[in-house]
């Protein structure tokens, strides 16, 4: 019993892995990343005017690389 679930979970897994490698290879240069000139003419909206999850995305986002750069730093300062 054991064994067909894990049988099963790695062939989703397998699967799974295989959709995202194909998706990458689709994906061109050009069409992943784009020109700073695109986004020129876009309005610049402000931290109160995002709506809740908005907000929550960006301080996810500030926690995430804060925490990142206070856990390089805890392992690079030790070493010197």
């Amino acid at each position: 019993m054991f064994f067909q679930k894990s049988s099963l979970c790695l062939q989703l897994f397998v699967s799974f892995m295989r959709l995202i490698v194909k998706n990458k290879k689709k994906k061109t240069k050009q069409s992943m990343g784009g020109d700073i000139a695109d986004y020129l003419d876009e309005e610049i909206v402000s931290y109160e005017e995002l709506d809740e999850s908005e907000k929550a995305a960006c301080q996810m986002a500030a926690f995430l690389i804060s925490g990142m750069i206070l856990v390089i730093a805890g392992i690079v300062i030790p070493l010197f």
